[in-house]
Parts: C-alpha cells; structure tokens; sequence
C-alpha cells in the first residue's frame, strides 16, 4: 500500500478536491460543454450563483492546482522555491486572460507571419485568443488560486511534499 507522509497528503488532497470542482464547474454550471468532458458528462441546472463566482472559478482551481501538482511532481522544497512555483503559474495564468482581451491577442494573431497562426499548436492557441473572453476578475482569481496554494504549501512539511518518493509499506 502506497502511503504518503501526513503533510504530503494534504496538499495533494487540496489539488484533488480542486480538480473535483473544476470539473463539477464545467459538467453542470456552465452552459457550454467543455471539450475535457467526455462525451454525456455536460448536464447543465439552473443555479443562482454570481457570475463573477462562476467566471473566476476555474482560474482559481486551475492556478491552485497547478502550483500545487508542480511543487509535488518536482519535490521543491523551500519556501521561496514554492512562492516561485506558484508566482510562475500566477504569470501563465494572466498572460493566458491578457491574450484573450481583443486589443492584445487579435493583433498578436495579426502580426505572426501569413498562416503561422493557424499551424499545429498554435491553432489551439488562435482559437483560444479567437474566441475567449477577456475578464479582469480572472487576474484576481489567478492570484487568489495561487496565494491558496502557496499558503497550503507553507502550512506543509518541507521535506515530504514528493509524489516520487511515496513509500510503500
């Protein structure tokens, strides 16, 4: 049986938790399918939630979670290693809601060479800058999801927060 130290866990539970209500956010608070659900998963109800709850939510789960699964897949160890780690996703995080407001991901889009926008992985990223919506309090919850992160990281062990030394016992 797979065991992890008792600090090790909770990070790794918190990321866990978060990708569960990521999801349950796409499969049944939004009204568009997300193209990560399978096929069936998208059941969409009615709710009275805030829209800036519901708008900020999945760049707060996605910033949270991927600071804490880089901290642990990489064993980082050290606060200030860990405040890096999660600055740093903080970082993608906006850059990916900034490149999505129409004055600065169309003509971004617009100065790559002829059809060089429109090749391998950055036809995903075209799309993305196309047809996303630039909203200002994704940047607030991009830094939120990585300050929960970072403050989760602090509250651990330094030393155990490794998923590749999980021990067996």
């Amino acid at each position: 049986m797979t065991t992890f130290g008792r600090s090790a866990a909770h990070p790794v539970m918190v990321a866990l938790c978060a990708i569960a209500v990521g999801v349950a956010v796409y499969a049944f608070l939004r009204p568009q399918p997300a193209a990560f659900l399978p096929a069936g998963w998208h059941r969409p109800f009615s709710h009275d939630l805030p829209a800036a709850v519901m708008g900020g939510l999945p760049t707060f789960v996605h910033a949270l979670v991927m600071s804490l699964a880089t901290v642990a897949v990489l064993a980082v160890r050290g606060d200030a290693a860990r405040g890096g780690i999660c600055t740093a996703w903080c970082a993608v995080e906006i850059v990916f809601e900034v490149a999505q407001h129409p004055r600065v991901g169309l003509p971004l889009l617009a100065s790559l060479p002829s059809g060089l926008a429109d090749t391998g992985a950055l036809t995903a990223l075209g799309n993305f800058v196309r047809t996303g919506t630039f909203d200002p309090l994704d940047i607030g919850a991009a830094a939120l999801g990585s300050w929960v992160a970072y403050v989760v990281l602090k509250r651990s062990n330094d030393t155990d927060i490794n998923l590749m030394e999980a021990r067996h016992v």
